[in-house]
């Protein structure tokens, strides 16, 4: 029953800031006839919704992921939606970054580089996610590669090695603070400092 604008007051009179919202998740064809453990929590989170929160609470970007599990698109469908994405938030001065999922339709780091350079918009770029990126959505060597300016945002998290049952639910249970897994998150600093990332 609060707006996102009143929200995003509440945050600007604490002094504080949001850097990115998460997430606009229907935004592929076949997302709206999907039936995915996330279907009827993402189902709303259109582009226009999604930007108009993020607008609402003056954050700097909106990240973009394939939750719902359909199929993996063909690379020109999806850089055309994530395209039209990056117009409607270049409008309100917001970036979009795409996340790679592995349980997703865009499953790697690659996949989602494809995407983004396909669509080839200023504001767009890529989130990095230390719990996705060790569980099979790429590797150092895939962040080594990357432009620094497309690393739009990182999200850390820490877990242990091996995988641990299910990975939708070890993905929203599982995680750790960093320091209490055994990702290499220094490693992974290190990559992104290297290849000239300032993402928050």
């Amino acid at each position: 029953g609060v707006s996102a604008k009143e929200i995003g007051a509440r945050i600007a009179d604490a002094g504080l800031e949001v850097a990115d919202v998460e997430c606009i998740g229907n935004w592929l064809p076949g997302h709206g006839e999907a039936t995915g453990a996330y279907a009827a929590a993402l189902a709303a989170m259109t582009p226009d919704r999604g930007i108009e929160i993020t607008a609402a609470l003056g954050a700097r970007g909106v990240l973009v992921v394939e939750m719902l599990g359909i199929p993996a698109p063909p690379l020109e469908t999806a850089a055309e939606c994530f395209a039209r994405i990056c117009d409607l938030a270049a409008g309100q001065g917001i970036i979009a970054h795409l996340e790679a999922v592995p349980f997703g339709g865009i499953a790697t780091i690659r996949q989602a580089r494809a995407i983004v350079e396909m669509a080839g918009r200023a504001n767009g770029g890529l989130t990095v996610d230390s719990w996705h990126l060790f569980r099979g959505a790429g590797s150092r060597a895939d962040i080594s590669g990357l432009p620094g300016s497309m690393v739009g945002c990182v999200q850390l998290s820490d877990g242990p090695s091996v995988p641990q049952g299910d990975a939708l639910r070890e993905t929203t249970r599982s995680r750790l603070l960093p320091g209490e897994g055994q990702f290499d998150l220094c490693g992974l600093i290190a990559g992104l400092d290297a290849i000239g990332s300032t993402a928050p």
